[in-house]
């Protein structure tokens, strides 16, 4: 995706501080899906209070530290921060494409009560 960015940097928005934006729009994407991944590829428990629940993960990456293994208690409202948190970017994602339709000229912007 760097490269994409990077094109509409040198080619299309030279210098267009909208190029930043979506930068920092990808980054947050990404640590995101990060933090999404960590939840969804893990193993689920019974926590240690009424109130908590177990993730388990265990990997295997001989570059790194061999086999490793993490177990760690969190809240169900942790869990929904992490969606409430991709929800969010989905909609500036959303957003940043409709401005950007918009500065491209394929799109009209139009406010509500517009004929």
């Amino acid at each position: 995706m760097g490269n994409l960015v990077a094109a509409l940097d040198h080619y299309r928005f030279p210098g267009d501080p909208l190029i930043e934006e979506l930068l920092a729009l990808l980054g947050r994407a990404n640590e995101a899906e990060g933090k999404r991944n960590g939840r969804t590829h893990a193993v689920w428990a019974v926590g240690d209070a009424a109130d908590s629940v177990t993730r388990m993960k265990a990997d295997a990456k001989k570059r790194n530290r061999g086999y490793h293994f993490v177990a760690e208690q969190t809240k169900p409202s942790d869990i929904d921060a992490v969606a409430t948190e991709i929800a969010e970017i989905a909609e500036a994602v959303l957003t940043f494409y409709t401005v950007l339709m918009v500065r491209c000229g394929l799109y009209e912007s139009y406010s509500i009560g517009d004929p």
